[in-house]
């Protein structure tokens, strides 16, 4: 009997091991699945921009913002206000000491370093100027308790914060005028741990120097070829590339764990320039394989590469650096592309691509989508014909016979056919096999005529599976079951001929159609029209959208607003961020996406709390034209525009909500740098005074997020100005006191606390001052007092 429960109980101990085994493989394809599916954005920095050159050789994030970019022909910096070059001048002995730009470097103390090929320099804020420091070429540099040290041909240049001064160290000492200098070069120095740096030499091998005895001790002999990249990960292994050699994995004490290349894993190119420890995988750049990404945990490669006709895919091939800032975020800079951000995206628009690229559209101009239930979405282009995008692979079917046609509406009538109403030419029954139209008449060849060719546009509207609504200057229910035609009936007379009527939304209970200010509602068992609200006449719905909480969400050219089933009033809500509204929807979870001029906000509906996403997120200016009105997939949301197709993925997770920080970078008196003549936050000017310009800064994670600013200026009176430009023209100031107050939207909207960052007296003139106009008065009143006692 015990050797019975023996064995019950051994059997489920291997059923139990099993399990959990069956359920770690399980996780662990979950989470490969999850990684594969993760979206980048890229935002770029090149020549188009105001880029002085197009090879990035560093890259810095400065403690105020400034985002710094060295090149091969000048350094430059990139704020709010735009691109700013600094370049060498052989007059000014304040210039950077050459073009070429090795390495960017900022201290604890927040100074800037700026190493040329022609030597160092330290960057004067206040003035705006360099002051060169060194004659020695600069490779890179390292942190240390005290100071900064910077990497050199054998040398080591070590900068003192107290005395300001600088010594060298010479990593070989012994081979004396036997050596290459060159070979020593430092190319990358990190700091290891208890007082030891990791210096990594050009073809002499990786080593350790220790701060307190000072001595160097060789932990990675390597001289076969030239080390191109080392970084450190977070678990102290150490990883290494060397010019077409691959990657090299060791443990801490400099003993190789791995070697990859593309022989032997799934890297793509021998070639490794840089390297970046991001999302829990290692990221590698490559010279013409893009970025290549490595994944310990799962010792798994995938890739981000270039894709051409793929607007969303990686700017450049050729990349040469990987920088990580303060914030957390990645860039990556390139041989020919300048620099980009990379960011993860939940958002993702696709352009044009030439004819039968399956990576873009045939044109990028979408003005109509049908979502199928198995997901894939059938768009038509304004002149590029009938295109279908399958998210299963992401590619894209272009469709010849169809090109230069205006698909203005797509529905489906069965499985192998759909209804396209094409722009001055009618409707039409395009064939998904064979790619061939045939013609489709409403009803008789009299009520097609009128409908389609006397000035009004057919559109074809899904609303059941067995039913389309045709609306053009009359309203018609097409049953595809037994292709058959009924009418839709209103309650009444209502005058349509000021504006079309257009379905805007639809379920399996109800549509909602809207024309000009008015708004209707269609029940799907009679398809009965009735009036559901209006508006003023001057104000006109563009778009509703149904939230299943009885609430009739409505974007007209006013903003936004929404209408209460059960109470049967329209309520608006207030928002400095945008007036008119050109589309909404609602993605079902709580939130509406709203597109108004040219810029992307969602609506969280319970926090009544919106949030702004830009060209970094994913969505570039685009001014969306249409979505589909009966959605199938609740996951995505599809939106054409007039720049391209734009994908949302509706699981994308809420914004932490990020504070700006506004701070005054710059004071142009009469044209000139005036920013040390403030003090205690105030400056003080003369009434004659020719120009007067404030400069601004925000600080924020995101350097492309644009800014609605509110200038406040008290004075005699109280002004308030609005505006993105992160400056401000004081030209016409009279004699007084002056407190300029700034405050700036978040990217959820809301605004953040007004700051007075700066006070500004004008003086008056001599003959209008306090002394003069009192030293006038006792002069008259003695010399009164004088004639009088004459007198």
């Amino acid at each position: 009997m015990k050797r019975k429960k023996s064995i019950f109980a051994e059997n489920e101990i291997t059923m139990y091991r099993a399990l959990i085994i069956l359920l770690f493989l399980l996780a662990e394809v979950k989470l490969l699945s999850s990684e594969h599916c993760v979206n980048y954005s890229f935002t770029q920095l090149s020549i188009e921009q105001g880029l002085s050159q197009t090879t990035a050789q560093s890259i810095l994030l400065d403690h105020k913002g400034t985002l710094w970019v060295g090149t091969k022909s000048g350094l430059n910096s990139y704020t709010q206000e735009g691109i700013k070059t600094y370049l060498y001048h052989s007059e000014d002995p304040h210039s950077l000491p050459s073009d070429y730009i090795n390495h960017l470097a900022e201290d604890s103390l927040g100074n800037f370093w700026i190493a040329t090929s022609k030597g160092l320099a330290l960057y004067d804020d206040e003035q705006d100027r360099f002051n060169t420091v060194n004659t020695s070429i600069i490779y890179s540099s390292v942190e240390v308790e005290g100071g900064m040290w910077f990497g050199g041909e054998n040398t080591i240049h070590c900068y003192d914060y107290r005395s300001k001064k600088i010594k060298t160290i010479h990593i070989d000492k012994e081979e004396g005028k036997n050596i290459n200098p060159v070979d020593y070069r430092i190319q990358k120095m990190l700091y290891w741990e208890d007082g030891k740096i990791l210096i990594g030499t050009r073809r002499k091998g990786i080593y350790l120097y220790d701060c307190c005895n000072q001595q160097f001790t060789l932990l990675i002999p390597h001289g076969r070829s030239l080390l191109t990249s080392l970084y450190v990960t977070a678990d102290r292994h150490i990883y290494t590339a060397f010019y077409g050699d691959g990657v090299y994995c060791y443990d801490r004490t400099g003993k190789m764990q791995e070697r990859y290349t593309k022989e032997n894993s799934g890297l793509k190119s021998n070639y490794v320039l840089d390297m970046a420890e991001y999302n829990g995988s290692i990221w590698l750049a490559t010279d013409g394989s893009g970025i290549n990404l490595f994944t310990p945990r799962t010792f798994r490669f995938s890739q981000l590469q270039h894709i051409v006709g793929d607007y969303s895919s990686l700017p450049v091939n050729s990349i040469t650096l990987l920088y990580k800032d303060m914030k957390g975020n990645l860039w990556a800079g390139s041989v020919r592309g300048g620099i980009f951000s990379i960011k993860e995206t939940y958002i993702k628009t696709y352009k044009e691509a030439i004819l039968n690229n399956t990576n873009g559209l045939s044109e990028k101009s979408v003005i109509s989508l049908y979502e199928e239930k198995n997901g894939k979405v059938w768009i038509g282009t304004d002149g590029g014909g009938i295109n279908l995008y399958d998210p299963s692979t992401e590619k894209f079917t272009h469709f010849p016979s169809t090109y230069g046609d205006k698909v203005v509406s797509i529905a489906e009538v069965s499985e192998s056919e759909l209804m396209v109403s094409l722009y001055t030419k009618g409707i039409f029954l395009f064939n998904k096999k064979t790619h061939k139209y045939r013609p489709f008449t409403i009803v008789d060849e009299e009520t097609n005529n009128k409908e389609c060719f006397y000035g009004y546009l057919p559109l074809a509207n899904q609303v059941a599976d067995d039913k389309i609504y045709i609306i053009s200057c009359g309203t018609y229910v097409y049953h595809t079951h037994d292709r058959t035609f009924s009418r839709m009936e209103t309650d009444r007379d209502y005058d349509f001929s000021n504006d079309a009527l257009c379905l805007s939304y639809s379920n399996d209970k109800f549509s909602l159609l809207k024309c000009a200010h008015q708004a209707f509602w269609v029940d799907q068992q009679s398809d009965s029209i009735r009036l559901l609200f209006e508006l003023e006449k001057d104000e006109f719905i563009t778009s509703m959208s149904y939230d299943n909480n009885r609430t009739i969400w409505t974007s007209t050219n006013r903003g936004l607003g929404f209408f209460d089933l059960e109470s049967q009033k329209f309520h608006r809500i207030r928002t400095k961020l945008f007036n008119g509204i050109s589309f909404l929807i609602a993605d079902g979870k709580g939130r509406l996406w709203i597109c108004a001029q040219n810029h992307l906000y969602s609506y969280i509906i319970k926090e009544n709390r919106f949030t702004l996403w830009n060209s970094s997120d994913g969505f570039p200016p685009n001014e969306i034209l249409f979505a589909y009105q009966k959605q199938s997939d609740k996951d995505y949301i599809y939106l054409g525009g007039s720049e391209g197709l734009v994908k949302i993925d509706t699981d994308i997770p809420t914004t932490e909500t990020q504070i700006p920080e506004i701070y005054l970078s710059e004071i142009l008196f009469n044209g000139s740098s005036s920013l040390k003549r403030v003090k205690e936050n105030t400056i003080e000017i003369p009434w004659n005074y020719n120009s007067l310009s404030v400069h601004f800064r925000i600080k924020n994670r995101d350097v492309f997020q644009k800014y609605l600013l509110q200038y406040t200026i008290e004075g005699r009176s109280k002004q308030v100005i609005e505006t993105y430009e992160p400056s401000l023209n004081l030209s016409s100031l009279s004699a007084g006191n002056y407190s300029v107050w700034v405050s700036c939207n978040t990217k959820n909207g809301n605004q953040t606390p007004a700051r007075q960052l700066i006070r500004i007296i004008v003086t008056p003139p001599w003959y209008k001052t306090v002394w003069f106009i009192s030293t006038v008065a006792v002069v008259f009143i003695v010399m009164t007092a004088s004639v009088s006692y004459i007198n």
